[in-house]
């Protein structure tokens, strides 16, 4: 029932369906299997039909045959016996069930009634959001929007799904694919489909690189395969290049043509008439492009239900993640880039498709010696802590080197609440090792040393500063002790340059800090894709013969499979890659 509305007015419902479908599973249990993957307890109006349902369910779970004793013997368990109406009740349900055969009728009834409902109730919400003030427009009517098209997309389950169910759907899927291993979206890249199993639903992939590696086209080209090839559609937000530079470059990749002469306009007859057959050729494909300027994480969500409810959708790709904003006020970049992170995994899961994101790499690779391949820590944009670090453990007040934490996950540590200023608990997501940096040696006027990269975060009286902003007098916030609540300032004596190591970190949720050796210092932010993957030109780096148009694509992290790396040729000309063909001949096309 909805007691913000007004109730004079009956709200939607059929109480003769409510009562023909408990009537019918009274009569038949063995429908119940079929109508709990539709109907939740809340699609039905009336407090005792609820309840009932409610209980036939239990029984479900527990494995109890269902008839008129054995609900009557839960409610009476439960104390709510009474409540529905007693044993004369339940006796006079499948008097209202004219036939058991058309039951799914009266179970598209029931859940129709309620769907209405629960869009009277939404109404009543925006209408408030409207009215009230408190909520930014642009913010209202996103959060109308996902409440509508929740409505229209509604699937019957909701929350805890029967095995049963699941096992059905994947069935459905794999029959669907014949000769197929993929169970989500083909890339056309056949090394990185095999590694992935194609871009799956509900996850969110990274694609980063330092500027000139060729991100964007690497997306591009799975984009063209997606929609040109696949035929499924494809959204981009596209927020550094406009969308005839997009064009421009598919139409070079699928036309073979050199991106540079035909922007230039020096193109030969022939290859004019190539470029005229692949616009004839592919121009209904389903990929649509958006190339508003830094739009924030509401506007990319509205506009890709919008695109998923009007043409359906089977990717969407952003580029890039640093030109987004996320809405609403951040201690600092770096959290307002988590926050975009985890929107973009929330919006993946919410339209039940792969969602891939560009990222441009700090400097960090440059500076890594011969070696310039990304690691996982240029990602992050954190700094880290040297091996011998000792991190105070919350449980037990002992301190152990971050180094011997790498590897573990779900232990507490301390770190300070940002809301009181007061040491709490927190626990730790994962701690890590990010590859050997340089590190410095900082100094307090009380003793306290801790080792740390330049860009490792301290908490000073003007928020969270790099260790190479801070110099000698510049307060920083200490714990009063390992395991007691306040803190005071204390003030840096030195700074010093004390070598190169392996260096670590953590991921604190929530208070994103931790203390070590008696000082506060911020933590990693998780990054929340499911799949990171790095593009890396060594010809960037060190041009020759043996490496001109090789490229590789380093899977970093793979929450769903292996990691590992994919070799692939990158065609300068037409900027676009293409599989590697490892018996000599021309580069095979990735579609």
């Amino acid at each position: 029932m909805i007691d913000t509305l007004p109730q004079q007015k009956t709200l939607p419902h059929s109480e003769e369906s409510e009562r023909a479908v408990l009537g019918g599973i009274l009569l038949d249990p063995a429908v119940l299997p079929t109508i709990a993957g539709r109907l939740r307890p809340e699609d039905f109006y009336l407090d005792r039909h609820r309840v009932l349902y409610e209980a036939m369910l239990d029984l479900q779970d527990a494995r109890v045959g269902i008839d008129l004793r054995t609900v009557q013997a839960k409610l009476e368990q439960q104390l709510k016996f009474d409540e529905v109406g007693g044993l004369a009740y339940l006796a006079g349900l499948d008097l209202d069930l004219p036939d058991i055969g058309r039951i799914d009728n009266y179970v598209e009834i029931v859940k129709e009634r309620s769907v209405r409902r629960r869009l009277i109730q939404t109404a009543g919400q925006i209408v408030r959001d409207c009215l009230d003030g408190g909520v930014d427009a642009r913010e209202a009517l996103g959060h109308a929007e996902q409440a509508i098209l929740g409505l229209g997309e509604e699937a019957v389950q909701r929350g805890f799904v029967p095995l049963a169910h699941v096992f059905h759907e994947t069935l459905e899927e794999l029959e669907e694919r014949p000769g197929s291993l993929l169970t989500g979206v083909p890339t056309g890249f056949i090394d990185l489909d095999r590694i992935s199993h194609g871009l799956n639903r509900g996850n969110l992939v990274i694609i980063a690189g330092r500027p000139g590696m060729g991100k964007t086209s690497f997306a591009l080209n799975i984009a063209q395969h997606v929609a040109i090839r696949e035929r499924r559609t494809v959204g981009i937000f596209s927020l550094e290049m406009g969308q005839q530079e997009l064009a421009l470059r598919i139409l070079c990749s699928e036309a073979d043509i050199s991106f540079s002469r035909l922007r230039a306009g020096r193109v030969s007859q022939k290859e004019w008439t190539r470029i005229i057959q692949t616009v004839r050729a592919n121009g209904d494909s389903p990929l649509f492009i958006d190339d508003s300027a830094n739009p924030s994480l509401l506007e990319v969500a509205s506009k890709a239900r919008r695109l998923k409810a009007e043409k359906g959708l089977a990717l969407l790709v952003l580029d890039y993640l640093q030109l987004m904003q996320a809405g609403g006020r951040y201690e600092n970049r770096q959290l307002e880039i988590a926050a975009i992170s985890r929107g973009l995994k929330q919006l993946a899961k919410e339209l039940e498709i792969p969602v891939m994101a560009l990222s441009q790499l700090s400097r960090q690779p440059e500076r890594r010696g011969s070696d310039h391949r990304p690691q996982l820590a240029d990602l992050r944009e954190s700094g880290c802590l040297a091996g011998d670090t000792r991190v105070t453990l919350a449980d037990s007040g002992t301190r152990v080197p971050i180094g011997e934490l790498a590897g573990r996950e779900g232990f507490a540590v301390w770190a300070l609440d940002p809301a009181t200023l007061k040491l709490c608990s927190a626990v730790v997501s994962r701690a890590f090792a990010t590859g050997r940096k340089t590190v410095f040696r900082l100094t307090t006027r009380l003793g306290r040393t801790l080792r740390a990269t330049a860009n490792h975060r301290f908490l000073t009286a003007e928020g969270w500063q790099r260790l190479d902003q801070l110099a000698v007098g510049r307060q920083v916030v200490v714990p009063a002790g390992p395991a007691e609540s306040d803190v005071f300032r204390d003030q840096v004596a030195a700074i010093e340059a004390d070598g190169v190591e392996e260096v670590f970190d953590l991921t604190v949720p929530g208070a994103h800090n931790f203390v070590a050796e008696d000082v506060i210092v911020h933590n990693s932010i998780e990054q929340d894709a499911d799949l990171v993957a790095f593009i890396y030109r060594d010809e960037v780096y060190n041009p020759s013969d043996e490496n001109k148009g090789l490229a590789e694509l380093i899977i970093a992290k793979h929450r769903n499979g292996e990691t590992g790396t994919v070799e692939l040729v990158f065609l300068g000309d037409t900027t676009s890659f293409r599989n590697l063909d490892r018996h000599g001949g021309p580069p095979a096309a990735p579609f």
